[in-house]
């Protein structure tokens, strides 16, 4: 089990935030699902800096929204996560 960390459109010090190696399929669309895009099985604990508005489903049952802040943290037993664009 691990714990994931996903960093969508911020910016640190007026930058871009480094590149990762997940392009945007892996993240978006109805078959993306980030925690085996990475090769786990599963994540015990997640966070996610985004911009306030984006949207994330969470174990096909869940979706969120990234509130004013531009993060989202969550222990449970994730075993699938995509992001909806803004």
């Amino acid at each position: 089990m691990a714990v994931g960390q996903v960093y969508y459109k911020v910016l640190f010090a007026g930058k871009s935030a480094p590149e990762s190696s997940i392009n945007e399929a892996a993240l978006f669309g109805e078959t993306a699902n980030v925690v085996r895009t990475v090769g786990q099985s599963r994540f015990i604990k997640i966070g996610i800096q985004a911009p306030p508005g984006t949207k994330a489903v969470i174990n096909e049952t869940q979706t969120i929204m990234i509130g004013r802040n531009g993060l989202y943290e969550l222990e449970a037993d994730i075993t699938s996560l995509r992001l909806i664009p803004i």
